[in-house]
């Protein structure tokens, strides 16, 4: 089986669909554990806005329980998204970066 790596706080990225503008994303972050000095991360959110539609936000959690729980709660993971009502995607995209989750720092 082929881990998925864990969530870093500067993995979420959003994607706005046509004419809509990201605005800030919201994170919640486990408080004591750490991926390479970055705080994993275990839920976001983000308000899309368009100039003449309704405003979408996007909350994106963990897809399913993981093995590794955090403060009781599960960890998000490379490729989780979720997608709001107007096709704005909240995603865990890590880029160039790609941290395994058996390095996770206590």
């Amino acid at each position: 089986m082929i881990s998925k790596p864990v969530a870093d706080e500067s993995m979420v990225k959003p994607y706005p669909a046509s004419g809509y503008t990201a605005g800030a994303i919201s994170k919640t972050l486990a408080q004591n554990q750490e991926i390479d000095g970055k705080k994993i991360l275990l839920k976001a959110s983000c308000m899309f806005t368009h100039p003449t539609q309704d405003s979408d936000e996007v909350t994106l959690e963990p897809q399913q329980d993981t093995a590794i729980q955090i403060e009781n709660d599960s960890v998000l993971r490379e490729g989780d998204q979720a997608e709001g009502d107007y096709g704005n995607i909240l995603k865990i995209d890590p880029g160039q970066t790609k941290v395994e989750s058996d390095t996770i720092d206590q």
